[in-house]
């Protein structure tokens, strides 16, 4: 007696037929039942090949599926000689030579879709034919589900490219694929041999360091001008300020000075703060992250060192494009350890994306507590065994870090210390700063070639 079935795919008779042609994809679906479990399964996918699947049953015992394959034209026809053994006992020797019936698979089609015939021959009974034809439904929905998977795997490779790793994007070395876009920018011409070791490291630790890449004749002009400002400031010219362990901004003033300060956007207002912001070597690695120019849109300048929490960038500082944001901290002296240092967790870049209200990156002002969100990197980055580093520049030095690198302000261990230093955040100058939208600033201004910046404006 025999049985058959005639089923469509909505996939062509290759993926259809790749099905048959390993252990591996018999593996994931050759069982008449999805509570089965495939305790082992061997089989070789040509003429003369067994297949041998051991299967258990949640309810308790097993069964043996056995086959020897007579035929194997691919995407065309299959042939089996089949037999079935409710245990799972050994096989003595030449049991594929007794099998007692045979299936034939005929596959026809084309790529939008094929259509399986199946004939199961030398079937005992009609008891048999019902119990057989029971099974084959069950491993032909098993089968359907496996091509549905396959499509989905093949959906996914082809439409993933070269995804990042934030759903909002960022630069090419956030790319999944971000060391094969190294090398084929160097074979390209785009970057030079002397820039890989750079942009490995960017790609590994998310920060790198360019030793003295601020001439020191630029430090010192810089610090010239900001003594003057000190002492005539200007009207636009704003610091925050603490008064007993409160923050406040307030306009510049000469008897603020000595307090714990740090000015605001002072490269708005000092051509020297511009020259440090535009230094060629910093320029020339943030145009080859960013592909195109760099744009300097918040400076920040310390004296001492501010134990600020460990975060991440991207929650306080807003950019229409949250990923395409650099920091730069600029040493205006030699670091000593125990003044504040800024410390960071190295590859912290890649931790879980903390969101403000299952949306954004970064928070709304003056909303919510973010407790969570310090909670959060802190975790994060401890559970992942990034390394803490304590940042001990020579003066001149220049930390460039990703928008997401968890860093903050270490213990001051040394009570009246400085550790003096001007922040910048960079974005490509076609990204907007979120302040932007709602605030009166500079718009975008040429600090060098191939480098802008702009700020805030703030007071009347």
């Amino acid at each position: 007696m025999q049985l058959t079935r005639t089923v469509k795919f909505l996939t062509s008779r290759e993926i259809l037929f790749g099905a048959w042609r390993s252990a591996e994809s018999l593996r994931s679906w050759f069982r008449p039942r999805p509570d089965m479990r495939i305790r082992a399964l061997d089989y070789e996918a040509a003429p003369g090949g067994r297949l041998r699947a051991v299967l258990d049953r949640p309810e308790g015992g097993s069964v043996q599926i056995l086959g020897k394959v007579e035929r194997f034209q691919p995407s065309v026809r299959l042939e089996l000689r089949l037999g079935l053994l409710e245990d799972d006992r050994q096989l003595e020797d030449g049991w594929h030579e007794r099998l007692p019936s045979s299936v034939t698979m005929s596959f026809d089609g084309d790529f939008e879709g094929s259509t399986l015939t199946l004939v199961h021959e030398g079937l005992a009974s009609e008891e048999e034919v019902e119990n057989i034809g029971h099974d084959w439904d069950g491993l032909l929905a098993e089968l359907e589900q496996h091509v549905v998977r396959q499509c989905g795997e093949f959906y996914d490779r082809v439409t993933r490219g070269n995804a990042f790793h934030s759903r909002f994007g960022g630069f090419w070395p956030d790319q999944a694929r971000a060391r094969e876009t190294l090398a084929g920018r160097v074979e390209a011409g785009r970057l030079a041999p002397a820039d890989v070791p750079l942009f490995e490291h960017w790609i590994d630790r998310g920060y790198v360091v360019l030793e003295r890449a601020v001439s020191e004749r630029t430090l010192r002009a810089f610090e010239a001008e900001l003594d003057r400002l000190w002492r005539a400031p200007h009207p636009e010219l704003f610091i925050e300020c603490s008064f007993d362990g409160t923050w406040t901004i307030l306009p510049m003033r000469p008897d603020m000075r000595d307090r714990p300060h740090k000015v605001l956007d002072v490269h708005g207002y000092s051509a020297g703060a511009r020259r440090i912001l535009a230094a060629p070597r910093t320029i020339d690695f943030l145009t080859k992250l960013m592909d195109r120019p760099p744009m300097g849109f918040q400076s920040l300048c310390f004296m001492r060192g501010t134990e600020q929490a460990m975060h991440q960038d991207t929650a306080f500082v807003a950019l229409g494009s949250p990923m395409e944001l650099v920091g730069s901290w600029v040493a205006l002296e030699d670091v000593r350890p125990g003044s504040g240092e800024l410390q960071y967790f190295e590859g912290s870049h890649r931790i879980p994306e903390y969101l403000f209200d299952d949306r954004a990156r970064a928070q709304a002002h003056g909303t919510g507590n973010p407790d969570a969100f310090y909670a959060h990197v802190q975790q994060e980055s401890s559970g992942r065994g990034c390394p803490l580093t304590r940042f001990l520049p020579k003066r001149g030095d220049v930390l460039l870090w990703h928008a997401d690198l968890v860093h903050g302000g270490s213990p001051v261990e040394l009570q009246g210390s400085s550790r003096r230093s001007l922040v910048t955040h960079y974005c490509p100058v076609d990204v907007d700063p979120e302040w932007m939208a709602v605030h009166r600033n500079s718009g975008r201004l040429r600090a060098a070639k191939g480098a802008y910046y702009c700020h805030l404006r703030r007071g009347n």
